[in-house]
């Protein structure tokens, strides 16, 4: 076996590096800040102004409650109404969409998610499925194009 003094300084430094980045990714994960915990946080204990957040799972059911009372009351629902613009749960929209996403205008969202007054979104088929989820951090305005 060769000793330390034997093998090249350069392959000796590459080790040292390697060993650097390793620890820093075991205390970044241990620590939560990487990790898919991290990127997709749907559960802050607090906004900045201490108003704590909902859970996903609290909000899609209250979007799912509001959907079942629209058709209870027999509202025609066909141009996707927002559901709930922030007001239940603060920093969360709820919008109804057509599946296969017709366009992105405007006048078609929820006003406080692209104001950016909101920064969540949960978005619901007409048939009260979720279609898709924006977390906080992954916002993007996209009204300015047409998939």
């Amino acid at each position: 076996m060769k000793k330390i003094s034997e093998i090249p300084r350069y392959v000796r430094y590459i080790f040292l590096a390697a060993a650097i980045f390793l620890g820093t990714i075991l205390i970044l994960l241990s620590l939560g800040i990487l990790g898919p915990a991290a990127t997709l946080n749907f559960d802050r204990d607090a906004d900045q102004n201490g108003v704590r957040s909902a859970s996903l799972e609290e909000v899609v059911q209250h979007g799912q409650e509001l959907w079942t009372q629209l058709r209870a009351d027999g509202a025609d629902i066909a141009g996707g109404p927002c559901l709930d613009d922030g007001e239940t749960y603060p920093g969360w929209a709820i919008d109804l969409v057509r599946e296969g996403r017709i366009d992105y205008l405007p006048e078609n969202q929820c006003p406080s998610f692209l104001s950016g007054r909101v920064t969540r979104l949960v978005e619901l088929s007409l048939e009260g499925n979720v279609v898709r989820v924006v977390p906080e951090g992954l916002w993007q305005r996209e009204t300015t194009f047409i998939p």
